[in-house]
């Protein structure tokens, strides 16, 4: 899974790219969190999008390339890229995963 890459401009003026993905070990930590599956969770935030979800979202999809970040440090990126910019990734994540999912191309015709 190819991962999405964010450029943020800090307001110091730094700028960083973070690597985001949503690979097993960020879904089951998500399905965990919050006790749904994953497509619950998906068509939960199309209708009722929290803060804590979607900075949560945000923190397990950048685990595994920057598997020090904090919370602390989610929280600005957040507040950098802005709300709008960053529910982009968080549903461009979400759909990438569901159109690679080997279940979802799985047929039910009988042999």
């Amino acid at each position: 899974m190819k991962p999405y890459e964010l450029k943020v401009r800090f307001d110091d003026g730094k700028e960083k790219t973070y690597k985001l993905c949503l690979g097993n070990k960020a879904l089951y930590f998500l399905e965990d969190e919050f006790g749904l599956t994953i497509r619950e969770l998906f068509t939960k935030l199309k209708e009722d999008l929290s803060i804590k979800k979607f900075t949560l979202i945000i923190l397990a999809s950048l685990k595994k390339y920057h598997p020090d970040i904090t919370l602390e440090e989610v929280h600005d990126i957040i507040d950098a890229v802005g709300y709008e910019k960053i529910s982009e990734v968080v549903r461009h994540l979400f759909e990438s995963q569901f159109q690679t999912t080997p279940a979802s191309k799985t047929s039910t015709k009988k042999r």
